[in-house]
């Protein structure tokens, strides 16, 4: 059987051949990307500083190539929030949690979310830690009272006077980690406790509540002790498959996570990568820069303000940081790095060679894999020889959705949004 430590290697070898770096390769070759680095740490410190003051500290984006070491940078600055005693959430944009839908990103948010100090939930873990009689959690609960809408207020009331009930306490985690949860049930389960409070429940639409879960999150876990809720958001270039109007909304998301919009988030401090010809191929190529902000509101029952969704796309054509190329002793030290795993993870002493020049083409996953692979050739075929590679262009053609994921609702929705458009509706003739 193989050791443990042979274990991690093996794992790190394959995550690093795969393209997709799990915590191991991160520990071993670190993040060469200082200003990143700085930037983070600082946005770290404002989190905590700005927390008590109720207001966000600004988030990141950071651009690059394919291959260039998003995931990486990513994951290591996820890291490093984890050794800050943040909560933090890593996951991709995809089809399955389109950037537009914040019910889809609340839920996968708060799925993916780690604890610094403890296994499982998040959730559940951060409600384990709560101390009703703290003083953090007196902040919380008045905090509650002026800020969150009635369905969470209701049911952190019941958590407080329930808390024996353990069926009815996962209830409620589910609810606040994204489930939904009828008003009557919240009803039924009030009137089980003698003299609670008669709350009221005006409507409240689903993306709405979504949004109001994620800022109770974030006030939720100060008060179980942790500083904070890092959010990291990767393969954002996805958004520029989607159609005007869903891209119009995914901006104003990230401008929303960023903390530029009111009313912000406090707490949580969000990261997006973003491939580095985004603005070119989207933001101009397919010119959002102009449509959108000539709109006055995007789509018609989200009413969103136009103005909120160039706010997105100023972070990204302004402000992203671009993920520099490494230097010649950089990738000379990666090399060795990777030598030295590939030989603990097989068991087989890869031979010496000079890394290839670090020419700014190169992305840094292509040094990898092809150190990797023709270490693989020698160790298993005996055979040597040059490996070649080549860049992979993002593809930003507009697909539909997921086949069975639009409801005939969601349907009329897009309909409705394309009708009441600016751009279709337009100045009336006299």
């Amino acid at each position: 059987m193989a050791s443990p430590d042979r274990v991690v290697a093996i794992r790190a070898v394959e995550a690093l051949r795969c393209g997709v770096p799990n915590g191991a390769a991160v520990s071993l070759l670190g993040c060469n990307q200082p200003e990143v680095h700085a930037r983070f740490t600082d946005a770290l410190s404002s989190a905590k500083s700005l927390r008590g003051k109720d207001k966000q500290a600004p988030g990141l984006v950071i651009q690059g190539g394919f291959g260039a070491g998003k995931s990486h940078t990513l994951r290591y600055l996820e890291k490093l929030a984890l050794e800050q005693g943040f909560v933090c959430s890593k996951f991709s944009i995809s089809k399955e949690t389109p950037l537009y839908d914040p019910v889809k990103v609340c839920r996968e948010a708060l799925y993916t979310a780690i604890l610094p100090d403890r296994r499982g939930a998040a959730l559940q873990e951060v409600i384990s830690k709560l101390d009703f009689r703290a003083q953090a959690f007196a902040e919380f609960a008045r905090w509650t009272k002026t800020c969150a809408c009635s369905h969470l207020v209701a049911t952190l009331y019941l958590l407080q006077h329930a808390r024996s009930d353990r069926e009815l306490v996962e209830r409620i985690t589910r609810f606040w980690s994204g489930e939904a949860m009828g008003v009557q049930e919240i009803r039924h389960y009030l009137a089980a406790i003698p003299n609670a409070p008669g709350y009221s429940f005006p409507t409240t639409r689903a993306r709405d509540l979504a949004l109001e879960k994620l800022r109770f999150a974030a006030h939720l876990m100060p008060a179980a002790g942790y500083p904070g809720w890092v959010i990291l958001f990767d393969e954002v270039e996805l958004v520029g498959c989607y159609g005007l109007l869903q891209r119009a909304k995914s901006y104003a998301e990230i401008a929303r996570f960023l903390g530029r919009l009111t009313p912000a988030m406090p707490g949580v401090l969000a990261v997006f990568a973003v491939t580095d010809d985004f603005a070119s191929a989207v933001l101009y190529g397919k010119g959002d820069h102009k449509t959108i902000s000539a709109m006055d509101r995007v789509g018609y029952r989200d009413g969103i303000a136009a103005s909120d969704a160039v706010a997105g796309m100023e972070a990204i054509r302004r402000h992203a940081i671009s993920l520099r190329q490494p230097t010649a002793a950089e990738l000379k030290q990666t090399l060795e790095r990777v030598r030295e795993l590939y030989a603990n993870a097989y068991d087989w002493q890869p031979p010496a060679s000079e890394p290839e020049a670090a020419l700014s083409s190169t992305r840094m996953r292509q040094h990898l894999k092809r150190w990797i692979y023709r270490w693989d050739l020698a160790r298993l075929c005996q055979v040597s020889g040059a490996i070649d590679t080549a860049d992979l262009a993002t593809n930003y053609t507009e697909t539909p959705p997921l086949e069975g994921t639009s409801t005939e609702d969601e349907l009329m929705k897009d309909l409705v949004d394309i009708l009441t458009s600016p751009r279709m509706t337009g100045p009336r003739e006299s």
